[in-house]
């Protein structure tokens, strides 16, 4: 179970608050390997905004675009932010402490998105709980309309586009930056996509940076469980729904007497960028 224990920690202080004991926290951290794809040479940082109908609440998130000769990577700042921390270690011995700390400040997510632009194919990787799983679709090739109207973003002018992809409306605001990728799975423009917006404003996507720093693009080696597109999202949905259905066994959370702890029924924010 102690694979689990990270995982567990931020899903189980959604519910109540939790310790680790101190033992735990002193040993050296057990973190998967890392398999290396690509070096990018260019990242652009996006601000995702997304309303939940069903709680009526907004939320931010910052993600990244890490873009390679041959590859690219879409995921959360935060997970980009604690892998950039890690690499100064050099050596140095990484607790379970220090990276429930790391955890804790930059609040990654491990969901991505990375494309493999030599066979124009993309892998998803995402979790459903406790659980990791990857599936592959070609890279989709939206079909645009080219509009009148220009804007000014990080310094860029960019051009209108809409199109509908997967049950949404975008409209899409791509750069003279030659470069075709944008956020989450958008892309097929003749620049990068630096805004993008539904047409009811439950996902909008802009970029707040742009930068030029030398990283590597690839993904932690967990044992992923291979699945389709439709079975990863309609799993995505019922645990959002209705999470507390998950815990139970060895994973549902005790109270101090040992009894097992009641999970309030609750809703978990979620807005699927995908409808169909």
């Amino acid at each position: 179970m102690k694979k689990y224990t990270i995982i567990l920690f931020s899903l189980i202080t959604f519910y109540c608050s939790a310790q680790f004991p101190e033992e735990y926290l002193n040993q050296p951290a057990n973190l998967k390997p890392v398999i290396n794809l690509d070096n990018s040479i260019m990242q652009c940082v996006y601000q995702h905004t997304t309303y939940d109908p069903d709680l009526d609440r907004y939320e931010d998130i910052y993600e990244i675009l890490e873009i390679g000769n041959n590859y690219s990577k879409y995921g959360s700042y935060g997970a980009y932010q604690v892998d950039s921390v890690l690499l100064t270690y050099k050596g140095a011995t990484l607790t379970n402490g220090d990276y429930v700390l790391l955890d804790r400040k930059y609040d990654p997510d491990h969901e991505c998105i990375i494309k493999n632009m030599k066979d124009e194919s993309l892998e998803h990787y995402g979790i459903v709980f406790i659980d990791h799983y990857i599936y592959q679709e070609p890279i989709p090739r939206i079909e645009w309309t080219l509009e009148g109207g220009e804007a000014i973003i990080c310094g860029h002018t960019c051009y209108k586009a809409t199109a509908t992809f997967r049950g949404r409306q975008w409209t899409a605001w791509y750069s003279d930056i030659p470069v075709d990728n944008g956020p989450w799975k958008l892309g097929n423009l003749p620049g990068l996509i630096l805004k993008a917006e539904d047409s009811t404003g439950e996902h909008i996507f802009e970029a707040i940076m742009l930068k030029q720093d030398k990283t590597t693009i690839g993904y932690r080696q967990f044992l992923y469980s291979r699945t389709t597109r439709q079975k990863y999202n309609k799993s995505q949905q019922e645990y959002k729904n209705e999470a507390h259905k998950f815990f139970f066994g060895e994973l549902q959370p005790k109270n101090p007497d040992g009894t097992p702890m009641n999970i309030p029924k609750r809703k978990l924010f979620y807005n699927p960028l995908e409808k169909e």
